[in-house]
């Protein structure tokens, strides 16, 4: 009995709860809900891309840093003069200057001045050099002046040419010689027109025929032999340098 009255009120609570309002409710399928009109749909972020990374480029390794290690300078050297040739057999030395007591200085005219000496610091051959100082500082300009050094020296019958190794300053003075023949006449011949070459040795030559008066009026007169010498000598022009200076002879010589 109880049985029966639990089942009946069941079914009346089934048949009024589908009949409530009048209907019966179905169930309702949205395939496109409509949102709600006052909520802003928020975009989906965006589908997130893995980026590959950059391939890891490792810098080149810098080469080691070396020490500049200065070269020493270069110096340039200048070579040394060859050494002088021998005189050859032939030659005969008329005064080699080893001893200059024979020599003497003379000047023309009085504002000249200088003197001989011995030297020893710069030769050609031996042990010493005769030197000719000279000084022109105080000779007028439009005069002619020389510093003379003066010594007899016979000069062989047989001789072809006479040669003097001279050390240049390069005044360009003009250095001559002079002689006087058997009969007692000036004669002269040039050594060097113009001195020209500097701190060197310089053989000048002078051919026996090349020796001619000392009088311009007899230039064509011969000397009679021997000859023998009265100077070596520097000449400074009219218009020539004024200053003061020195020369050097080694090894006056005939062939």
């Amino acid at each position: 009995m109880k049985h029966l009255l639990y089942y009946g009120l069941i079914g009346i609570v089934m048949l009024s709860s589908s009949s409530f309002w009048g209907c019966t409710k179905r169930p309702v399928y949205r395939t496109n809900p409509t949102p709600f009109p006052d909520r802003q749909e928020v975009p989906a972020p965006p589908p997130q891309v893995e980026e590959t990374p950059p391939p890891v480029v490792l810098p080149e390794p810098e080469p080691p840093v070396r020490p500049t290690v200065e070269e020493p300078p270069v110096l340039t050297e200048t070579p040394p003069p060859p050494p002088p040739q021998p005189e050859p057999p032939s030659a005969n030395i008329l005064e080699d200057f080893e001893n200059m007591a024979e020599w003497s200085f003379r000047r023309y005219p009085d504002p000249v001045s200088g003197s001989v000496e011995s030297y020893t610091l710069e030769v050609h051959d031996g042990m010493a050099s005769g030197r000719l100082n000279y000084n022109f500082t105080n000779l007028p300009y439009g005069e002619i002046g020389a510093a003379y050094m003066a010594a007899n020296k016979i000069i062989p019958l047989d001789a072809e040419e006479l040669s003097l190794w001279v050390y240049g300053n390069g005044s360009n003075h003009w250095l001559r010689i002079r002689f006087i023949d058997a009969k007692g006449i000036k004669y002269v011949a040039d050594f060097a027109r113009r001195v020209d070459w500097l701190n060197q040795w310089k053989k000048c030559t002078i051919s026996i025929n090349e020796i001619t008066s000392f009088d311009d009026s007899q230039k064509n007169l011969r000397p009679q032999l021997p000859l023998t010498t009265e100077f070596i000598y520097l000449v400074c022009e009219k218009e020539g340098k004024r200053d003061q200076g020195y020369l050097l002879f080694d090894n006056f010589m005939t062939r």
